[in-house]
């Protein structure tokens, strides 16, 4: 993981501007070894405000990088060590995943014993939430990032074989980003309207199951079944 902060650290120049100040990529919340991920757009600007409850800033290391500038391998491992201990640090974050994404995990699954972690399709902070960045910056990002999730399944979190998406605006930048990787994602839905939806990925010689939730809404107790008993089909099939 080291390594790979370190190579795919550095933001697109033109970024700046739109991301964080002083803020550090975000490539995984959580055990980077779990086999399931829940995935988001981008970490939120909260992840680094200056307060002790936030722990991804420590001081004048972090506060004075500007946007281009490369991640030492001192600054890589004390990212990689936050990575696996984000869940344990008590941040309110943490909580937050909990009460959103619980419920989505199949049995066995939780943030707190590492058996499950939380990936952001574009690792980098923004400013703004995700629909006020201007949409070309959108697109340039997300582009940037799609060739490194692709490279971190592949690396860092190889054994990731399933991911769990939740609302309709990550589904979408997901549903794009798997489409530049496989063609035509061929969403099984479960019903009209798109809110249950799975496919199957294969890219790099690997095949990850995918679980989406099309709304952000309280899930219903048969949508929520109907995604765990995609998952237990997909673990039977293999």
């Amino acid at each position: 993981m080291i390594d790979f902060i370190q190579q795919y650290g550095v933001p697109p120049a033109e970024a700046e501007g739109v991301i964080v100040p002083g803020s550090v990529p975000v490539f995984v919340f959580g055990n980077p070894d779990t086999t399931l991920a829940t995935v988001g757009i981008n970490p939120g600007p909260k992840e680094f405000e200056s307060s002790k409850r936030h722990p991804w800033r420590w001081g004048e290391q972090t506060t004075e990088r500007r946007i281009g500038d490369g991640v030492s391998s001192s600054l890589a491992r004390r990212i990689a060590d936050h990575y696996s201990n984000y869940f344990g640090l008590g941040n309110w974050k943490a909580d937050s995943f909990w009460q959103s994404n619980s419920t989505l995990l199949p049995s066995g699954f939780c943030y707190r014993s590492g058996t499950a972690s939380h990936i952001d399709i574009v690792p980098w902070a923004t400013k703004d939430v995700w629909s006020g960045v201007p949409s070309e910056m959108r697109d340039t990002l997300t582009a940037e990032s799609g060739h490194m999730l692709q490279d971190l399944l592949t690396g860092p979190l190889k054994n990731v074989d399933t991911l769990v998406v939740r609302g309709v605006s990550a589904t979408g930048v997901l549903g794009c980003v798997l489409a530049a990787w496989d063609g035509d994602i061929p969403w099984q839905k479960e019903r009209p309207h798109h809110r249950v939806l799975s496919c199957e990925v294969s890219f790099a010689g690997r095949q990850i199951l995918v679980l989406a939730y099309n709304q952000f809404r309280t899930l219903a107790s048969n949508e929520i079944e109907w995604l765990h008993t995609r998952y237990a089909e997909w673990v039977h099939g293999r």
